[in-house]
């Protein structure tokens, strides 16, 4: 009887070791980010923008409310990133490149467990002296983003790196400056329009995910009938239009022949300005656009085309040409640069070219 007496005894013992070390457990209890690393106040204004059930109703009330959770967000990884081991693993994450740039997606990154801190997200969640949650706000915003635009190959994780968020609220080419926070909260101001010799973390809305969503360079078939092929010889990029803090452009080829809807074809890999691409390299889609012809001695088309580089604002059509006059017959022309055809929305500057010529 003494014996069951012992043993119901251990057992209870044992059983409320296991549930005190879950509920206590060093990762949850024992860390504390707020003294580690320091707290992080919420402004009043800002507060009211993102818990305003009124501003709700404003059409550009969700980029302000973006920019705003963006800036403490931005507060928030200038701190964690003088800790060893979220440093290391930012880096390791913004490195891998997964959509042909240098950043990581909120979304991804968030569970991560870190060695005896806990998940990426309570180790932030922790850092706010506000009623709100902001994991849950930072949750709201699509496609959030680490990156390190310029200079990847220079970050040094155990020296201090600013960290700078995107001014979603304005148009790329009105930025002017950036504003960027050190891990004490010391607020910097960068020059929007010349890139820093030295890396930055900045915090933004993923372009590329969408980008290359919508990618049909690989679409293209052939197709019954005589097929008339549009393909790419050179392209060159003079003038991106896509600022410094916000990495490589995102560039596509829109072409249609009159009456037809608009193809879309991404140039992933174009990214630097004042170069030549050419499709020998796999760097540009060989083909750009694709139809029907009945008779090839007889029959022409004339191809209309836009260059655009994707952006959120959907404001950076580079290139809009009056038509491209591809209308040729029977055999392989001469290249047909495209650019004597383009002007401008302003008429007076050119910001890219691309040579095509038409196969039967």
């Amino acid at each position: 009887m003494k014996n069951t007496a012992v043993l119901l005894i251990l057992s209870t013992i044992v059983l409320l070791s296991c549930e005190s070390n879950s509920i206590n457990s060093p990762i949850e209890n024992n860390f504390n980010p707020a003294a580690t690393f320091g707290t992080i106040d919420i402004d009043k204004a800002d507060l009211a923008l993102m818990t305003n059930e009124n501003l709700a109703k404003a059409d550009d009330k969700s980029l302000q409310e973006y920019e705003v959770k963006m800036k403490y967000f931005a507060m928030a990884i200038a701190k964690l990133l003088t800790d060893p081991e979220i440093g290391a693993y930012l880096k390791e994450e913004i490195g891998k490149q997964f959509d042909n740039d240098y950043d990581a997606l909120w979304e991804v990154i968030a569970d991560n467990e870190f060695t005896n801190k806990g998940k990426f997200k309570n180790i932030i969640r922790k850092l706010y002296n506000s009623k709100i949650d902001m994991v849950d706000q930072f949750n709201a915003v699509p496609l959030l983003q680490v990156s390190v635009p310029v200079h990847f190959d220079k970050w040094n994780i155990s020296k201090t790196i600013l960290v700078a968020y995107d001014p979603v609220t304005k148009e790329d080419t009105e930025v002017e400056e950036l504003v960027a926070f050190d891990q004490n909260g010391k607020k910097y101001v960068l020059d929007a329009q010349i890139e820093p010799d030295r890396p930055v973390v900045v915090i933004g809305l993923n372009e590329r995910v969408a980008y290359l969503e919508s990618d049909k360079s690989t679409s293209f078939k052939k197709i019954l009938g005589t097929a008339w092929n549009l393909e790419i010889v050179n392209f060159r990029l003079m003038d991106d239009h896509e600022p410094w803090w916000k990495g490589d452009p995102e560039i596509y080829v829109k072409t249609k022949k009159y009456g037809s809807s608009w193809d879309r074809t991404n140039f992933t890999k174009v990214n630097d300005e004042k170069t030549y691409w050419d499709n020998n390299h796999d760097w540009l889609p060989k083909t750009i656009y694709t139809t029907n012809i009945n008779n090839p001695n007889t029959d022409h088309h004339t191809v209309f085309t836009e260059i655009w580089e994707d952006d959120i604002n959907n404001d950076d059509l580079l290139e809009k040409d009056k038509y491209i006059q591809a209308d040729v017959y029977g055999y392989p022309q001469n290249y047909i640069r495209t650019n004597d055809y383009f002007q401008r929305w302003d008429g007076t500057r050119n910001d890219a070219d691309i040579w095509v010529r038409p196969v039967y």
